[in-house]
């Protein structure tokens, strides 16, 4: 579940902070005038919302983790320890013909 949680919250803050980048860098407000101050104020924007965005991915991350691995051990517990789903479904389709 850490590493999942670790890639969620990696690949959500590098993308949270690639768009805020963007945005930041096309802004029209008329306060900063020069390419590198727009340019200095866009990665600041980018790392700041890219750290927000990256835990939020972590904790997204961990809760999904944790409901894919309760309801995998709810159904092996229910259709048997060694019963995967694709064989029960061939199963049951073989049985309905």
């Amino acid at each position: 579940m850490l590493r999942n949680a670790l890639t969620r919250g990696a690949a959500w803050g590098v993308a949270g902070g690639v768009m805020v980048a963007a945005l930041a860098l096309l802004d029209p407000r008329p306060g900063i005038e020069s390419l590198p101050e727009r340019v200095g104020m866009a990665l600041f924007a980018a790392g700041s919302w890219g750290v927000r965005f990256g835990l939020i991915g972590a904790v997204i991350g961990t809760a999904f983790a944790a409901v894919i691995r309760f309801g995998y051990q709810v159904f092996s517990r229910v259709w048997g320890p060694c019963a995967g789903p694709a064989r029960r479904v061939h199963y049951w389709l073989r049985q309905s013909r």
